[in-house]
């Protein structure tokens, strides 16, 4: 069965790949040759990756375990992908990686599995994806434990919205709505140093 964790942040910290001054926040060597759509979220980012050097360090104890990491978001993925190949402790780590969005990973499944929300609106409530399809797929990649990283209060404030969000459509929408209901109902609230399997 999985067993959620989540790591919590300040909400508006996601970035708008469409706008360049955005981009411009992250660190220096972070923003060339990302997508030019779509969201990401350094702040989740930097804590998915704590929690995963962590888990590295202490949960593997030598065997080889098999990780995916996900975001809904391409330039999620690729900003993880760049924070990950930078980790001397995962270099190191016999842990075998993968990083991508869910529907690159089908017919696979992973020991572990990482999962990043991205979105971290302090206005409207907001879309968590471009495709609801990558739900589906995220959710059902991990064989042992299943990490949830998310800003509890956008996440709130979808599950709380009725109606469409943008890009998705009304179907869309109240099945995202109706899967992010189940998963909140799932994840204790915790800050990323203290964050569980």
């Amino acid at each position: 069965a999985c067993r959620p964790g989540s790591g919590r942040q300040k909400s508006g910290n996601e970035l708008d790949l469409c706008a360049p001054r955005q981009v411009d926040r992250l660190p220096a060597g972070l923003c060339h040759g990302l997508p030019t759509r779509g969201f990401l979220n350094y702040a989740e980012a930097q804590s998915l990756l704590a929690r995963l050097e962590t888990f590295a360090r202490t949960d593997v104890n030598g065997h080889v375990c098999n990780i995916a990491v996900m975001g809904l978001f391409e330039g999620q993925v690729e900003l993880l992908r760049r924070l990950i190949a930078q980790s001397e402790i995962l270099r190191s780590s016999r842990c075998a990686i993968q990083v991508a969005l869910p529907s690159r990973l089908q017919r696979r499944e992973f020991d572990i599995a990482f999962l990043t929300l991205t979105r971290s609106h302090p206005g409207a409530a907001t879309a968590f994806c471009e495709d609801v399809r990558e739900w589906t797929l995220a959710l059902t990649r991990a064989r042992s434990r299943f990490f949830v990283f998310a800003d509890p209060d956008t996440l709130a404030k979808r599950i709380n919205h009725q109606g469409a969000v943008h890009p998705l459509d009304a179907a869309a929408s109240e099945q995202e709505r109706s899967i992010l209901s189940r998963l909140a109902a799932l994840l204790p609230v915790q800050s990323p140093a203290n964050a569980k399997s």
